[in-house]
């Protein structure tokens, strides 16, 4: 193979990749050339009492097609209480369907919910006024090996 064919082919995916970039990324504090991307996405909820931390690679996330991955972490002032509530009402109007509720330790609380093809996680902690809630967010795969999977 010529050297021109190598630099077509190694330029041409990342070009393309160049093409994709998402204007999202949030630049990491005195190091401009690493970026994170912690996009929120629409139809997950969030109090508007609690902020998205994105400094130090605190929150990330990622989707492509369908295909949707994050880890979101939020600090706020607000009770366990309200915040459990809204998220209740809004996950609902969303079509999340709330599968379990657990509470692993005092002023912990774990809602786990489903919708679709996505599973997501809110991790609440109460520390004092601050409430620390934590949003995992991962897509279900399907293979071909798994009933109804179309296939990878």
């Amino acid at each position: 193979m010529n050297t021109y064919m190598r630099a077509v082919l190694f330029l041409v995916p990342l070009l393309a990749g160049c093409a994709n970039v998402d204007r999202n990324y949030v630049p990491v504090p005195g190091q401009n050339s690493l970026m994170v991307r912690a996009t929120q996405f629409p139809d997950l909820p969030v109090p508007a009492e609690l902020q998205l931390q994105v400094s130090h690679n605190e929150s990330a996330s990622f989707s492509a097609g369908r295909f949707r991955w994050a880890v979101l972490h939020y600090r706020g002032i607000m009770s366990m209480g309200s915040a459990l509530a809204f998220l209740k009402e809004q996950l609902a109007q969303f079509q999340w369907r709330i599968t379990s509720q657990e509470r692993p330790g005092p002023g912990q609380l774990v809602l786990h919910a489903e919708k679709s093809c996505y599973v997501a996680q809110f991790r609440l902690r109460q520390l004092g006024t601050v409430l620390h809630m934590d949003v995992y967010l991962n897509t279900r795969l399907q293979t071909r090996d798994t009933p109804g999977g179309t296939g990878a």
